[in-house]
């Protein structure tokens, strides 16, 4: 086949395909010059999701007679002049492709004027082919309306989906916008209809509750950090606010929205046991670092960015989220795993290895009755003393509903008043009622306790009388062999045996009876082992939820003394490590309002 040179028209179109991929692709790039241009106000307007017209409208700086139609030039740009502005982009747009592209594929009319200028400018375009440029009113800033998308590549038109989702679209991407710049007044429309809109005044928060609505009132902490040239600030919801998706995280860069799913995950590992799985939380973040640490000239698209210095940036991400949680109280508790840094300095070499019988747990099933759980929260009573004796499930109707003090000293006066489906403790605090889930309050209890113990490095381990040898396949052995160094960290004594083999001869007790071949295969394709803290967080919740007591047990007085001193230390925001809610409660007003014995 002879080499041919394209036509023009074909080369547009081509070009076209890798910028306007839908209706929403236009809206981003249209929106995103409004914001370079100065704008404090910008409105989207689309007709049937933007298929049929699309409307962006901005009060900018404008452009001249001549810059209203060189803007439709191929690469014509205000934003960079030379290779090296590349390495330090502060604007949204730099390729100078959109107006170029969009015109390849749609109908295309500007109307602009500069703020001082007596009169403004008319551009209109078809098929990149100049088609009117004259003077013409408009008011200062610039209007641009694009029409029959795609009439010109009718294939590209089949794949569109209906104009609701095309719509829906589009209305993401302008949500990205209000966060990213809360002091620009936008706002949203479809069909005749205003979706969403803001009011410009710079505060994020009230971003947030315009277009998410008043549910978040009372879920939203401030992120303030700076360190090394790294700013990050913005908002994340509390545990209350998490969703089953991520479509209400946000995450920009110098002011631009970017996709990261390290970014995600950093966040995420911030909130530690706090989140139940599949639960993903809300939040609005922005990095601020210098241009030339962020190479956003990946794609057309601009949603992907590369770092620099990555490992450092999403280290110092997670810290400032989780410093922020922690800050907040209400119960959080953000202690994802023990850090890494106290079992590196002990490491393997420096513990003993003990023997099942020695251990301060019993190894097979769970830790003997009241050996963990008198912590803070539980505290002996004094004999010949009836006001401190325990409520506990065993006792009789009139002795079970006797009050008690509460475990933390002098601390407020609850009662044990009942157990609902041999499961739910329900416990009467002063006006407030909470129902605990027994078994998801004591695994936190003991979550936590097994975390102190690795922070102190006194790892229990138990050594195999026959060392266990695993041959893995070579995907696996890549997965498994960089991490040994942290297994031997967390009590394994395990080497290379050899080919894809490896060999173990300890175990961490936390492990319990695990088979080493099916536990190093599960982590392997689970991918965690890159992930020191999750692996740690991921077996210690195990083997809480291993040694917790269970739905149908009845809790010993010890217990109940822990279980209650959990509701009054935490309140009722605390999760087990699985991140399920531990308790809920009711007030007594919201009770007598149910009952209609008050009326609000």
């Amino acid at each position: 086949m002879p080499i041919r040179v394209l036509d023009p028209a074909v080369v547009s179109r081509i070009a076209a395909g890798e910028v306007v991929e839908r209706p929403a692709s236009i809206v981003k790039e249209l929106v995103e010059n409004a914001v370079d241009a100065g704008a404090t106000a910008v409105t989207v307007d689309l007709i049937d999701g933007g298929l049929r017209r699309i409307r962006v409208t901005d009060n900018g700086e404008g452009m001249d007679f001549d810059d209203a139609a060189r803007a439709f030039l191929r690469h014509a740009t205000s934003k960079i002049a030379s290779a090296g502005d590349i390495e330090s982009i502060t604007t949204l747009g730099f390729r100078g492709e959109a107006l170029y592209s969009i015109a390849a594929v749609a109908t295309v009319e500007l109307t602009t004027r500069q703020q001082n200028a007596e009169s403004g400018t008319l551009v209109r375009m078809e098929g990149t082919a100049l088609k009117d440029h004259r003077i013409a009113g408009s008011p200062p800033g610039t209007t641009v309306v694009v029409g029959n998308l795609f009439e010109n590549t009718p294939a590209r038109l089949k794949f569109m989906k209906k104009p609701g989702i095309e719509a829906a679209y589009a209305a993401d991407i302008v949500i990205r916008e209000m966060l990213s710049h809360p002091a620009i007044a936008f706002r949203f429309v479809s069909n005749g209809r205003t979706l969403y809109q803001t009011t410009g005044d710079g505060s994020l928060q009230n971003a947030l509750l315009c277009i998410y609505g008043k549910e978040l009132l009372g879920e939203m902490l401030e992120v303030e950090a700076t360190s090394g040239g790294i700013a990050v600030s913005g908002i994340v919801g509390g545990p209350r606010a998490a969703r089953p998706n991520r479509t209400r995280q946000s995450y920009f860069v110098n002011g631009r929205y970017v996709r990261s799913y390290r970014l995600s995950r950093a966040v995420e590992q911030a909130y530690g046991t706090s989140l139940m799985r599949h639960r993903y939380p809300l939040c609005a973040l922005n990095i601020a670092l210098d241009p030339a640490m962020a190479d956003v000239n990946i794609s057309p698209g601009k949603l992907e960015v590369r770092f620099r210095d990555e490992a450092r940036l999403i280290a110092f991400v997670t810290d400032a989220v989780r410093d922020t949680l922690e800050r907040a109280g209400t119960g959080f508790s953000a202690q994802a795993a023990p850090e890494e840094d106290a079992l590196a300095e002990k490491g393997h070499g420096g513990q003993d290895i003990k023997e099942a019988s020695s251990l301060p747990f019993g190894f097979e099933g769970r830790p003997p009755r009241g050996l963990e759980l008198r912590e803070e929260a539980a505290r002996e009573p004094e004999k010949g003393s009836p006001k401190s004796e325990r409520d506990h499930v065993g006792r009789t109707e009139q002795e079970g509903l006797k009050g008690a003090e509460a475990a933390a000293g002098t601390g407020p006066r609850y009662r044990l008043a009942g157990r609902l489906f041999d499961t739910y403790l329900v416990v009467e605090m002063g006006e407030t009622v909470y129902i605990v889930d027994q078994h998801a309050a004591h695994e936190r209890i003991l979550f936590d306790k097994y975390c102190d113990l690795i922070k102190k490095g006194s790892v229990p381990s138990q050594q195999l009388l026959v060392p266990e040898v695993v041959t893995l396949t070579p995907q696996e052995f890549a997965q498994v062999e960089p991490a040994l160094t942290d297994l031997v960290s967390l009590g394994f004594a395990i080497d290379l045996f050899g080919g894809h083999a490896v060999r173990v001869s300890a175990l961490p007790f936390l492990l319990g009876n695990a088979r080493m071949e099916d536990f190093l295969k599960e982590l392997s394709h689970a991918g965690v082992l890159s992930d020191p803290a999750a692996l740690r967080r991921e077996k210690i919740a195990k083997l809480a939820c291993r040694s917790a007591i269970k739905a149908g047990d009845a809790p010993s007085e010890e217990e109940l003394d822990a279980l209650f001193g959990l509701v009054i230390q935490k309140g009722s925001a605390i999760t087990c490590p699985h991140g399920r809610p531990v308790m809920v409660e009711m007030t007594k007003k919201s009770l007598e309002k149910t009952f209609g014995r008050i009326v609000v």
